[in-house]
């Protein structure tokens, strides 16, 4: 792990004994400072890319935009790369995956069988725009939790409903490497030990927000529950997923 400012890499157990010491001074304020941002990751993927002949999936999240136009919508393309890289040889090692849990996601309902009812569903789904879409399963201690309504007919109620999580690739051409990329980021929602539950974001993304806790003068702009705690397990039948 490397923060922002920094040259050397440090262990995450290093970096959650330092991560109360950053200063306020440190944090992004102004476009001279965006686009420090960006030489900084620019210059630690090729640091990492140099160091290893292993290709590397970064995951993004899409609050990222906000500093960093590449990452927003109508900008990204499932196709291409949201940096330019230089070296071809490390171009085609290098895929990125824009992962968004904002408000700004549409409400939806899980079909069994075409069948509207009462949402225990869990998986990746997919829709026609290139767009992966994870819902994930429940906590143990709440199986049993249900609600008549959905979130879909009835989107200013408060209830109980899975969380959806939209999952986009990048820079890959082939279907089958976005399907690829997709099912990873939802297999690392399920590699919490601790917890027999999806946690909201995939697991280095998890760790990485974990920092704030320590980091006490941040705001609450980027705050985010830790897990996901409205998911409701399912069964492993074929379904259809409806988005408003």
């Amino acid at each position: 792990m490397k923060f922002f400012g920094e040259n050397g890499w440090i262990s995450l157990h290093k970096a959650l004994l330092e991560a109360s010491t950053i200063e306020t001074n440190r944090l992004l304020k102004g476009k001279d400072d965006k686009d420090k941002l960006k030489s900084f990751f620019e210059r630690g993927l090729l640091e990492s890319l140099e160091n290893t002949n292993e290709d590397i999936v970064v995951l993004a999240d899409a609050r990222l935009r906000k500093w960093w136009d590449s990452f927003k919508n109508g900008t990204i393309h499932p196709t291409k790369l949201p940096i330019h890289i230089d070296y071809p040889n490390y171009k085609e090692r290098v895929r990125f995956v824009r992962v968004n849990h904002t408000d700004e996601l549409p409400q939806y309902r899980i079909n069994p069988k075409g069948k509207e009812k009462v949402n225990r569903q869990s998986g990746l789904f997919y829709d026609s725009n290139g767009i992966y879409y994870s819902i994930g399963i429940r906590p143990d201690t709440m199986q049993n939790t249900s609600h008549p309504e959905q979130k879909f007919n009835s989107p200013n109620k408060h209830f109980l409903h899975q969380r959806l999580i939209e999952i986009i690739p990048l820079g890959a051409t082939e279907l089958e490497e976005h399907e690829q990329l997709a099912n990873l980021v939802y297999q690392m929602r399920r590699l919490n030990i601790a917890y027999d539950a999806h946690t909201i974001f995939p697991y280095p993304l998890h760790i990485v927000n974990s920092l704030r806790k320590y980091m006490t003068f941040l705001n609450s702009e980027f705050e985010s529950t830790e897990f996901d705690e409205t998911v409701i397990l399912g069964d492993s039948e074929k379904i259809e997923l409806a988005l408003h």
